[in-house]
């Protein structure tokens, strides 16, 4: 698997300090997790990313290089004009409303195609949003909490199409946050810990689930090490040459 660098310096929200600088491996394709607690700093890296905060950029680079915006961005809380239709809103965005329905099949976009964005619920704007990012095919796409609204039909349609990007082949990374363990398990090859605003895992998502056969008893240790790793108190969790890739984090 390639890998890509994810490096910052301190990255602040007014005078507070949110993340620490930090640097660490995350794969160039495919689909990586990052998991914290609320609070933890996840949203904060997704619009700095993103370029929507104000200071120095997060810098996501591949073979020593950085790669340049535009990145495509789905937040917790998308906000689009509410005097559009949403065939209107996908025009913005440079598409057709039925063939972004076609190509991210499960979110069911089909059933707010011709509704005013004023009609939709917080779910159906979510999806709304996730579909524009990942139709994109960016280098780099950006899903912050995308099954926060969604309704059960549409988190198991967004799980196919995460699975569907998984691998080295892929077009390009997808970054998501999730609170569900069972989520990333299903859909992520990488996963990255964020606590107190510090990385302190970076690592494949098969290392926590090693040597186990039995699903049922890979999922309870995939959530049992995703425990000890939120509760750890060192940033420095795993030793170089262990399974796991450690995350380098520095004071600020």
């Amino acid at each position: 698997m390639k890998l890509a660098e994810l490096s910052h310096g301190p990255v602040r929200r007014g005078r507070r300090v949110v993340l620490r600088a930090g640097s660490l491996p995350v794969p160039a394709r495919g689909v990586t997790g990052v998991v914290g607690v609320n609070g933890a700093g996840k949203s904060t890296l997704f619009r700095a990313l993103a370029g929507a905060l104000a200071g120095p950029p997060v810098r996501f680079a591949l073979d020593g290089l950085s790669c340049a915006r535009p990145v495509a961005f789905a937040p917790q809380q998308p906000a689009f004009p509410e005097w559009l239709a949403v065939a209107d809103v996908v025009r913005l965005y440079g598409g057709d409303v039925d063939a972004l329905a076609r190509c991210t099949p499960g979110l069911l976009l089909e059933e707010i195609a011709r509704l005013p964005v004023r009609a939709l619920s917080a779910g159906q704007r979510q999806a709304l949003a996730v579909a524009l990012a990942l139709a994109g095919e960016r280098l780099l796409t950006l899903l912050d909490e995308p099954c926060a609204f969604l309704d059960f039909r549409r988190r198991f349609g967004l799980a196919r199409l995460l699975r569907a990007r998984r691998g080295p082949h892929a077009p390009g990374l997808v970054l998501v946050s999730s609170q569900s363990a069972a989520d990333l398990l299903d859909t992520c090859d990488w996963i990255v810990v964020l606590r107190d605003g510090r990385y302190v895992y970076s690592g494949a998502a098969d290392t926590l689930t090693a040597g186990i056969a039995d699903p049922a008893r890979a999922r309870q240790r995939f959530e049992e090490a995703l425990m000890a790793l939120l509760g750890a108190a060192s940033p420095t969790l795993f030793r170089a040459g262990s399974p796991g890739s450690q995350a380098a984090a520095a004071e600020t």
